[in-house]
C-alpha cells in the first residue's frame, strides 16, 4: 500500500476479478476503518456469547454432578445420625435392663437416691432420642437444601522463557 497526498493506493488480488487496483480517499479509509471496527466488535460479541454459552453448559453439567454428590452426602449423613442415635438408645436400654446394680440394699440412702436419679435421667434421655433424631435429620436436610451454583472466573498465564519460545 502506497501513501498518496489525498488517499491510499492499494494493490489487491481477487481470484474472481484478477488484479484490481483502486484509489481510496481519506473518507473511504475512515468508512473502511469504521466498518472493520464494527465487524471486530460484532465478532468479539459473538465470541463472548459463544464462550458464555459454553461456560453455562459446563456450569450446568458441573452443577448436576455436584447436586447428585450433595444428595448422596445428605442421605449418608441422615443415615449416620440415625444409626448413631439408635445405637445410643440401645446402649441406654441395655444399661437400664441390667439387673446387676439393682441391689439397693447394699447402697446407702445417698447412693440409692443417686441411682434413682441416674435411672430417671437415662429413661428421660431414652425418650428424647426419637425426637432428637428427627431434629438432627431436619438440620442436615436444611444444610443441604437449595444449593446454588457459582461461577468463578479464573485465568491461567503461562510464562515461557525467551530462550524456549
Amino acid at each position: 500500500m502506497f501513501q498518496k497526498p489525498y488517499g491510499f493506493f492499494e494493490d489487491t488480488e481477487y481470484s474472481h476479478h484478477g488484479k484490481a487496483t483502486h484509489l481510496l480517499g481519506v473518507e473511504d479509509c475512515i468508512l473502511c476503518a469504521s466498518i472493520q471496527e464494527g465487524q471486530l466488535i460484532n465478532s468479539r460479541q459473538q465470541t463472548v456469547k459463544i464462550r458464555k454459552n459454553k461456560l453455562n453448559v459446563r456450569v450446568d453439567e458441573r452443577t448436576a454432578g455436584i447436586v447428585r454428590l450433595l444428595r448422596e452426602r445428605e442421605e449418608k449423613e441422615t443415615a449416620d445420625i440415625e444409626a448413631i442415635m439408635t445405637e445410643l438408645a440401645e446402649a441406654i436400654e441395655k444399661e437400664l435392663a441390667e439387673p446387676g446394680y439393682r441391689q439397693l440394699e447394699l447402697f446407702t440412702d445417698n447412693e440409692r437416691s443417686q441411682l434413682i436419679r441416674n435411672t430417671e435421667a437415662l429413661q428421660a434421655r431414652l425418650q428424647q432420642i426419637p425426637v432428637e433424631i428427627q431434629a438432627e435429620q431436619k438440620v442436615i436436610r436444611d444444610r443441604f437444601a437449595d444449593p446454588s451454583p457459582r461461577l468463578f472466573p479464573v485465568a491461567v498465564t503461562f510464562l515461557v522463557p525467551e530462550r524456549l519460545s
